[in-house]
């Protein structure tokens, strides 16, 4: 759910307000992303058309490989966490239907202002979804409370 918020200098601010799927936040997607991301690309459409280009292209795999072995060291971890989630996922969200456990709603601002709290239910969280976007559309700052309630 995204709102734009008024603030003082007249510039509104858009706030993104959404509930976590997940009881966990995902640790390594970004360490898999930002191993990758150490990796270089190289000629990778014409290696191997002839003798010359298929030496050049082993010479570049032995030059990135030392960069690649991070990544490949973080990519099972990845996968198995991935796994655990896809396992977990239809208990996490059958208990947070019946009210069992805990839903974070978390509502993000562009200027970086983060506002994280859970609720108890899903419904419960649906509605606090809409009490932060109300606020927020009125420019109330995080944490969003209403006046005199705690």
């Amino acid at each position: 759910m995204d709102v734009m918020a008024p603030t003082p200098s007249g510039v509104p601010v858009k706030t993104v307000i959404g509930r976590r799927w997940m009881p966990w936040r995902s640790r390594t997607r970004e360490w898999t992303s930002s191993a990758w991301d150490l990796v270089p690309t190289g000629p990778a459409n014409s290696v191997g058309d002839d003798p010359v280009s298929a030496v050049l292209g082993l010479l570049w795999f032995v030059l990135v490989f030392p960069f690649m072995i991070p990544a490949l060291l973080v990519t099972p971890l990845f996968l198995l966490e991935s796994l655990l989630q896809w396992i977990v996922l239809p208990f996490a969200i059958l208990l947070r239907m019946l009210g069992m456990l805990d839903v974070e709603v978390d509502a993000r601002q562009q200027r970086g202002f983060r506002h994280v709290e859970r609720v108890r239910g899903w419904g419960a969280a649906k509605a606090r979804m809409r009490e932060i976007a109300h606020l927020a559309s009125r420019g109330a700052p995080p944490p969003y409370r209403y006046p005199g309630r705690p």
